[in-house]
């Protein structure tokens, strides 16, 4: 007994209706606008971590004067660091930081 067998139906889409070439060029187009726009984000996000505060926890002024947290610690204990304290919590003012750093600048020697 012979069993009659009919091609499965297939539905248009839009992706079936245009040459292989222009879909792929199409996926390509979209990935970089994806891309681009996950790259905005990420600059947009970046610019907005980067804005530095005047007045700073421990943390931030570590990573403003790039000196690790423990070394910032360090420099409270000795009283080598201009800071402040809030309820029991040490602040630093960016202003107090920048005169600090400028009188610690030592001169080149040639």
């Amino acid at each position: 007994m012979k069993t009659s067998q009919t091609p499965p139906t297939q539905t248009t889409t839009e992706n079936q209706s245009m040459p292989r070439g222009d879909f792929e060029a199409n996926q390509q187009k979209d990935i970089r606008q994806l891309l681009e726009d996950m790259l905005a984000e990420l600059r947009r996000i970046g610019d907005n971590s980067t804005e530095v505060r005047e007045i700073m926890t421990v943390e931030e002024a570590a990573v403003y004067l790039r000196l690790s947290p423990f070394t910032i610690r360090d420099k409270i204990s000795a009283r080598e660091i201009p800071f402040y304290k809030v309820d029991g919590s040490v602040r630093f003012r960016k202003s107090r930081l920048d005169k600090w750093i400028n009188r610690n600048e030592k001169p080149l020697s040639n």
